[in-house]
């Protein structure tokens, strides 16, 4: 009896291991090859110190993720899938999704203006900022914003794509 519950538990454990495998692979994207026939991945991770409680985030290139957690500065990850017609021009074109600080401002945009090698960009940009952070202020022009935590005051302009929060507020909401 015991050997059959430790082999029920062990077929369970292996089947769960093997469920979440296939669903990460899953969510991965993949371009048409007839149509973007060469693509380049790539992850860029930055780091800052903020002063305050207030943070500021501009975003022109892609979904945005943003939780809080028990650190001391904001962490930035950015994953870059870009595709195109032209194999040469992949690795300028994810050289120029960039991530910056100016001003106590988070700048995530693409500097890429070559169209006609470059069609198709997937970018998914994950903030982790401080559990300090109370206030944050999104613009994000294209793409989805998804955003975890407890602020006193959560202001999201967003031009196309969909807001996801999880969390409270002390304030309010502006959209």
């Amino acid at each position: 009896m015991r050997k059959m519950i430790v082999g029920f538990v062990s077929v369970i454990i292996i089947t769960l291991i093997l469920t979440s495998c296939v669903q990460k692979n899953k969510n991965k994207i993949k371009f048409n090859k007839e149509i973007v026939p060469y693509s380049k991945e790539e992850t860029s991770d930055y780091s800052y110190e903020i002063k305050g409680t207030s943070l500021e985030v501009n975003n022109n290139c892609g979904n945005l993720k943003i939780e809080k957690s028990n650190i001391d500065k904001i962490k930035v990850r950015i994953e870059k899938l870009v595709g195109g017609k032209s194999e040469d021009k992949l690795q300028d074109a994810l050289d120029s999704i960039k991530c910056t600080l100016e001003n106590e401002v988070v700048n995530i945009n693409s500097i890429w203006k070559d169209k006609t090698t470059i069609n198709s960009i997937n970018v998914e940009t994950t903030i982790i900022v401080p559990n300090s952070i109370q206030s944050i202020n999104i613009k994000n022009n294209i793409g989805n914003v998804n955003i975890a935590g407890n602020y006193d005051d959560l202001k999201i302009h967003i031009e196309n794509g969909e807001i996801s929060y999880n969390g409270n507020l002390k304030k309010e909401v502006y959209f």
